[in-house]
């Protein structure tokens, strides 16, 4: 059975996923057609749809992105049974302003060390189009539990719900997951 909500539910359910999820896998394609996974800390997640990265100007991804702006982010937290996949649009920002914004010095001055300041400091922000998202339908002994009892009666219950959302149009439809 299929549900579709709101916009809006589909934009802040999957906000509400990733937003314990600290770091994502970014895959971009290579100028060779690769496809690279990479794993970057979420710094901000003003789920209107966009989400932000900090990351070195030099780096590969940057002339990845340049070449094909298209990506894909993975967020996986095993323990809470949650699984995201987004799908979207990257660009690089050098906005100072927006960098101090997001700089959090404990943190981000461990990976970047010539600091807020340093100019190969940038930022890449990811304008969201898709998610589909996993979510277990109990916790991880629930899960154990679960497996034990699937390898004993052969049944294995229900396994959560899977959700596909249009994050441009915010529509989201939920399934039983397969």
């Amino acid at each position: 059975m299929q549900a579709e909500q709101s916009s809006k539910d589909g934009i802040r359910e999957v906000g509400r996923l990733i937003e314990k999820v600290k770091v994502a896998m970014l895959v971009t394609r290579t100028r060779e057609g690769h496809l690279v996974s990479r794993p970057l800390r979420t710094r901000a997640v003003d789920f209107e749809g966009t989400i932000w990265f900090f990351t070195s100007m030099s780096g590969e991804k940057i002339a990845d992105i340049a070449a094909d702006p298209r990506v894909n982010l993975a967020y996986a937290d095993e323990r809470d049974g949650v699984y995201v996949s987004i799908d979207g649009t990257a660009s690089i920002i050098t906005d100072r302003a927006r960098i101090n914004e997001l700089w959090i010095e404990a943190i981000d001055s461990l990976y970047f060390k010539g600091g807020k300041d340093d100019p190969d400091l940038v930022l890449i922000r990811i304008d969201t189009e898709w998610a589909e998202c996993w979510t277990a339908a109990e916790t991880v002994i629930g899960r154990a539990f679960r497996f034990i009892k699937a390898r004993l009666t052969g049944d294995i219950g229900d396994l959560g719900q899977q959700k596909h959302v249009d994050l441009q149009a915010g529509t989201l439809k939920c399934e039983p997951r397969k």
